[in-house]
């Protein structure tokens, strides 16, 4: 009950007593005067609560609006001693949008829930008002008690859709019996609109934050599947992680011998790990990891009897992911950070992706170094030949079946292309072979490869991509074609057309060579329904 509700009734009944003989008049008199009052104060509440539901829809700045409600709620109730704060389940801490002490605002570092009032609030779910004795109520449920003690404590629970999202507690030090139910009633009410506002500003965040991850693991993909050089790759995973995740050392150890060298190391929070750094299998988190070959999570490196420190005294969380081929594991990517408890499971999932796609640029890389001596390029049409096209579907079928991805196979084919080589000749021919190539590689997307499969026909293979996006892009390919001409010596201009089958893994094939079939079948679809067209099964 707020204190001026208090010292006007204790006034008015004071001149009533001294206005009144009659004890029955003066009785009534009381009454009907302590009703009004208590009509005035509960209209006083109705008004505030709807400047609460106002304020609490006035900004999208969590923090601003919390403060704001805080003022309202001080107009009514003695505020001294007070706090709002938010539930992050994850970590189950409170952090403290505003505590006061004494009528003294401070700033108070988020607090780790552990058997006391706002833990209790939390595992109840319920208002818990305590007007004496909370010594009893402690003892009664086993609770801890720390800091002053309250002679009346209040806490009521910011629930949303049955979860809890936060705590508003008010105490009092001096007095007992000072909280009335209409107090209960009156901060129930607010807590439940702040818990729609914390509620959506989660999804608010948490929509941020997806977006944020989708961009960097897009990025990432995109560098990786080009096969570039070894330090691109390297430098896009570093550079990725580091600028998505706040204070981390990002390091790539790879296994050479008995022994896991340091291939790259980010700047971090504290360059003090050496670069010449090697490691023996089974020694350290990053040792254990690579013998293993099964993650370690270390959101406190003390409690892991693993960890050895390499000169990194700030570390203070640690994982390191197993980079794997098949079964074998080839490397680790570690990551560490000068904080406690930073590794949740959205990160973890995040990070072994990452991993992976590691993992698979390596292996990419290292067939790329393994056949670049061998004829992979068509030596007329300078894209990749029909025995490279094979060693890129054989990868990327099993890339799309280890992480349950589509991957999407065209076949293109020159029209009427016999007819042209008789109306010219072989020379004219292979010019016209040559044009279709460079007008493929000119139009497909990074992530895409094009490959001339044999004669006259050209396969594009589309990782991680379903039917419909293949053909949107096989489409505008084929429209391309048509329009763009090109010069014959001795004949001018002409145009060619194409007719092009397309299959998705999946949905139309489980194995390579049924892939190959089905994209063959529908481009036959395509050559019977009069060609220039894109067909799919």
């Amino acid at each position: 009950m707020s204190i001026g509700f208090k010292s006007s009734l204790l006034l008015l009944v004071c001149i009533l007593i001294a206005k009144f003989q009659d004890i029955k008049v003066l009785t009534n008199r009381i009454l009907r005067i302590y009703w009004y009052v208590g009509v005035l104060h509960q209209t006083k509440y109705i008004q505030s609560l709807g400047k609460i539901d106002k304020l609490l829809w006035s900004s999208p700045d969590f923090h601003k609006v919390i403060r704001k409600v805080y003022r309202e709620i001080n107009k009514l109730l003695d505020t001294n001693n007070f706090y709002i704060a938010v539930y992050h389940r994850e970590e189950n801490i409170l952090s403290f949008e505003i505590y006061n002490i004494e009528d003294k605002e401070i700033t108070v570092d988020p607090i780790k829930l552990s058997k006391d009032l706002a833990e209790y609030v939390k595992r109840s779910k319920k208002i818990v008002c305590i007007n004496n004795d909370i010594q009893k109520f402690f003892k009664r449920f086993d609770l801890k008690t720390t800091g002053k003690k309250a002679k009346s404590w209040l806490g009521v629970p910011i629930i949303y859709r049955n979860n809890f999202e936060g705590v508003i507690v008010i105490q009092d030090y001096k007095d007992v019996n000072v909280y009335t139910p209409e107090d209960e009633s009156f901060l129930f009410s607010i807590a439940t609109k702040i818990g729609v506002v914390i509620a959506n500003t989660r999804l608010i965040q948490e929509g941020m934050r997806r977006e944020k991850e989708l961009l960097m693991l897009n990025q990432i993909n995109r560098d990786l599947v080009r096969i570039p050089e070894i330090d691109i790759i390297y430098e896009s995973i570093i550079k990725s992680i580091s600028q998505n995740f706040k204070n981390l050392n990002v390091s790539i150890f790879l296994i050479e011998d008995e022994e896991i060298v340091l291939k790259k190391l980010s700047g971090g929070f504290k360059m003090e790990i050496p670069g010449s750094l090697r490691i023996k299998s089974g020694e350290g988190i990053i040792g254990t990891v690579a013998k293993t070959g099964k993650l370690i999570v270390a959101n406190d490196v003390t409690m892991n009897s693993d960890y050895l420190a390499y000169g990194q005294t700030s570390t203070k969380s640690e994982i390191a992911i197993p980079l794997k081929i098949s079964r074998k594991t080839i490397g680790v990517l570690n990551i560490e950070c000068d904080e406690l408890n930073v590794f949740n499971a959205n990160s973890v999932m995040i990070f072994e992706l990452i991993a992976g796609w590691l993992s698979t640029a390596l292996h990419n890389l290292q067939l790329y170094n393994k056949v670049e001596s061998l004829s992979l390029i068509d030596d007329l049409t300078k894209v990749a030949n029909h025995r490279y096209f094979h060693l890129m579907l054989k990868n990327e079928l099993k890339k799309a079946k280890g992480y349950s991805r589509q991957l999407s196979l065209a076949m293109v084919d020159i029209d009427n292309f016999k007819y042209f080589n008789d109306k010219y000749d072989r020379i004219k021919g292979n010019k016209a072979l040559i044009h279709i190539a460079q007008v493929l590689k000119k139009n497909i997307r990074d992530t895409d490869f094009v490959a001339r499969f044999g004669g006259e026909k050209f396969v594009i293979l589309f990782p991680e991509t379903g039917n419909p996006v293949a053909v949107s892009v096989l489409e505008r390919i084929r429209n391309a074609i048509e329009m763009e001409s090109f010069h014959l010596k001795g004949r001018g201009k002409t145009k060619l057309t194409v007719s092009i089958g397309v299959a998705t893994y999946p949905i139309n094939a489980e194995t390579q060579n049924e892939l190959i079939q089905s994209a063959d079948k529908a481009l036959q679809g395509a050559k019977l329904r009069g060609k220039n067209r894109v067909e799919t099964i």
